[in-house]
């Protein structure tokens, strides 16, 4: 399943370096998670000739990323796979898809069949067990929700005058 209310948030590491997430916001509230006891890393690499010097792809890959996901999820809803879309992290060149998943198996062969037609980005699945990496990497810190809440009153200030927001600016939502 794919929640319906997604947040993002970001922050530099490194030198520079640049981390964009975004995360189901209903399994980001999740006080004690239920079910869907694997977690599918899927990852998508891009070639180092199109990542900016921040860490981030080009805007075609970007565009190109996004699309792939897009096919992914729908072919794992087709197909019934037991599963939810949780996250997803855009850092050092690489688009992460972070899936809880309770079918394992039947995850892992459409996944296997979707990474055959992606021609243009070296693919890896990383397999583990609970929701550790979800807690840890993508749900949101008490200092990224504050983040978050003030870029939606800036965005809303800035739209009641008129102006193009902060998060058009940024490509927080993909």
């Amino acid at each position: 399943t794919v929640g319906d209310s997604w947040e993002s948030y970001f922050y530099t590491y490194g030198e520079g370096q640049l981390a964009t997430i975004g995360f189901d916001v209903v399994a980001g509230a999740e006080q004690k998670h239920k079910g869907y006891r694997n977690c599918r890393r899927v990852i998508l690499f891009v070639d180092a000739s199109r990542v900016r010097e921040d860490g981030t792809p080009a805007d075609d890959d970007i565009s190109q990323l996004l699309s792939l996901e897009q096919v992914l999820v729908a072919r794992l809803q087709e197909e019934a796979v037991d599963c939810r879309f949780v996250g997803r992290m855009t850092y050092a060149g690489m688009r992460e898809l972070v899936f809880q998943v309770e079918d394992a198996r039947q995850f892992d062969k459409t996944v296997s069949a979707w990474t055959e037609s992606v021609v243009a980005y070296k693919t890896e699945v990383k397999r583990e067990t609970g929701w550790t990496f979800f807690d840890t990497k993508i749900r949101s810190s008490a200092a990224h929700q504050q983040q978050i809440s003030d870029r939606k009153t800036i965005d809303a200030l800035v739209h009641a005058g008129g102006r193009k927001g902060v998060s058009d600016g940024l490509r927080l939502s993909q």
